[in-house]
């Protein structure tokens, strides 16, 4: 296998391997133009050979690429298809640290019936950790009623990241406030007229 076939097979099976890599490696793809020449490809590989897992199928192909060198076919495509795919990665990542970095309650915390923990946005961080964005629950620890609504209304349940980005995020509908942050001051009402307008624009 040469590398630009290992490159290949790595843009291949990207999504089972992005979350794997760490965010230098993916700095680093970001960064890779595709006419590179063998020797930037060959430092490229040697990046994502220390970024991926030991037991990582895409580094033990890497690994055998590397061995046997850059011959078998330029490396142009997968280059450039691994490239879009890290920005987007990172991209996606900055916008999940951006909403982890919102005041959080530690999930094994929650005290809420279950039929209310359903319609909780729940998030997850990279290591593992599990928290409940601070604004669903008001000074007692109680669930916000209208923000249990507007939570099944957008499917927390499927979709937590994207519902935790609607609360946190300045809102088109709402003067462009945050719908998180106008808890309590303006009218339930309003918000979920909000939600239901997101709805309609997807």
């Amino acid at each position: 296998m040469s590398l630009s076939d290992a490159l290949a097979t790595l843009a291949e099976t990207w999504p089972d391997t992005v979350d794997a890599l760490p965010e230098p490696t993916l700095e680093a793809l970001a960064a890779a133009e595709p006419d590179a020449d063998a020797a930037t490809v060959a430092q490229l590989v040697r990046t994502l050979l220390t970024g991926l897992p030991a037991d990582h199928p895409a580094r033990r192909e890497l690994l055998e690429g590397f061995r046997f060198g850059t011959s078998g076919g330029r490396s142009d495509t997968a280059l450039a298809s691994l490239r879009i795919a890290a920005r987007a990665a990172l991209d996606v990542r900055a916008a999940d640290a951006r909403l982890l970095a919102a005041p959080m309650v530690a999930w094994a915390d929650v005290r809420v019936p279950p039929a209310d923990r359903d319609a909780l946005v729940r998030l997850r961080s990279r290591d593992g950790a599990d928290g409940a964005p601070a604004f669903q629950f008001d000074a007692a620890g109680n669930p916000v009623p209208v923000v249990l609504e507007i939570n099944r209304l957008l499917d927390a349940a499927g979709d937590p990241w994207g519902v935790a980005d609607w609360w946190l995020c300045g809102n088109a509908w709402l003067d462009g406030g945050v719908p998180a942050e106008l808890l309590g001051d303006v009218p339930d009402a309003d918000l979920l007229a909000a939600a239901r307008a997101e709805l309609a624009v997807v």
